[in-house]
């Protein structure tokens, strides 16, 4: 069994009192803009951190981290006009999408993404339409669960999600995206933030039955709230976005051999979290992927039925921190999970594990992967699924499916 032996510039953690502010920060979300179905006990005590200097993780950036951009920050520029009808394109033998480095339709290549926001709580299962994503990035909120950030480029789809309320990082997945973002609100602090992406911010409370939100009776709420991509995007138009984006592309590779040594990945759940989020990878050598369980149970795309499979999968190291936006009336507090920067990452891919370093240096710069020697790291064509974790915790692979 091998494990990711992780790198930072500081240190991750003061001792025993660094380590209560993780079981503080980090207890269940139930939101108040977000409600869950089943609150906990109002015994529970509110979270008594209020300082977001305080770090559950290991800083990575070269510079200081701002805690989160505040509705007063610069715009980013969204107002790139689309390409005039007498525009010389480049000549090439294949259009590749960015995203994937698949062959795509030249009239969706450079077409600007969606990110949709989705809960991975058992009640959100099974998920709906995750199988067309072209990115999925997995993360920790305030309280041991995770949520996904799905990114679709290719994908009409008239149902994805279920949809949940907002965090912090989507700022910068967005930013660095171009990407529409679509949520069902969020804690009042972190959608002040989202003011930051001016018409990016697609949020379900400010649209009525007509938009490209809505609800169904199949599940109890919130796991009930869905989004049509198809309208989504219609939604480009009539906000006067460029409906085109440039996105640098990863470097990917035509073909590979290599041994098997991971065919088996365990991603740890979160910290005061329980098995029902721990994720498994598990390699199959028939297509070339690795297919997802959560706990131990298949993940499952409800829209096919079919286990949700992956390309590469890849583990990236990021500072977390605790903020002073408050998440609910328990006193959860939110997460700051910064990308900008670098740190280490591991990619899977055909069965084979690669490490390396992740750089981002600024917002609006697609995240690159570089091997330790410093050349780039070639990702499979095909989907990815981003998992961001705190450099105190481990990822085990191992090249046999025996536990």
């Amino acid at each position: 069994m091998h494990g990711i032996r992780h790198v930072g510039r500081r240190s991750v953690l003061a001792g025993a009192g660094a380590v209560a502010l993780i079981a503080a920060g980090l207890r269940l979300s139930l939101g108040r803009s977000d409600p869950d179905p089943k609150p906990k006990p109002s015994s529970i005590a509110p979270n008594p951190i209020a300082k977001p200097e305080k770090a559950l993780a290991a800083k990575h950036s070269p510079t200081p981290i701002e805690r989160y951009i505040p509705p007063t920050a610069t715009p980013i520029q969204i107002e790139t006009p689309p390409p005039t009808a007498t525009a010389s394109p480049t000549p090439t033998t294949e259009t590749l999408s960015p995203l994937t480095g698949l062959p795509s339709d030249k009239t969706i290549v450079n077409r600007r993404p969606l990110a949709i926001k989705i809960g991975n709580n058992p009640e959100a299962r099974p998920h709906w339409g995750l199988n067309e994503a072209e990115i999925v990035m997995e993360h920790y909120t305030e309280g041991g669960v995770t949520r996904y950030t799905a990114l679709f480029q290719g994908s009409d789809s008239v149902r994805v999600g279920p949809l949940r309320s907002a965090r912090l990082i989507d700022i910068q997945i967005s930013q660095e995206y171009q990407s529409l973002f679509a949520h069902v609100g969020g804690s009042p602090g972190v959608r002040s933030a989202l003011k930051v992406l001016g018409r990016l911010d697609r949020d379900e409370f400010f649209y009525g039955s007509d938009g490209p939100f809505f609800r169904t009776g199949d599940r109890v709420p919130p796991e009930n709230a869905w989004v049509n991509l198809l309208k989504l995007r219609d939604e480009v138009e009539r906000l006067g976005l460029s409906p085109e984006v440039n996105i640098d592309s990863w470097n990917y590779y035509n073909s590979m051999s290599e041994p098997i040594n991971a065919r088996l990945v365990i991603v740890p759940a979160p910290p005061m979290s329980s098995e029902t989020y721990r994720s498994r990878y598990q390699f199959e050598s028939g297509n070339g992927k690795y297919l997802k369980f959560i706990g131990q149970a298949p993940a499952i795309d409800g829209k096919t039925g079919d286990q949700i499979s992956v390309n590469n999968l890849i583990i990236q190291t990021v500072g977390h921190y605790i903020t002073d936006i408050e998440e609910d009336s328990l006193g959860n507090m939110s997460l700051e999970i910064q990308t900008i920067g670098e740190g280490k990452v591991t990619v899977f891919r055909d069965g084979s594990v690669v490490e390396g370093l992740w750089k981002k240096p600024t917002r609006d710069t697609r995240t690159q992967f570089f091997q330790n020697d410093g050349s780039p790291i070639q990702l499979k064509r095909g989907n990815s699924w981003i998992h961001f974790l705190p450099d105190n915790e481990t990822v085990n692979w191992q090249a046999s499916l025996d536990t």
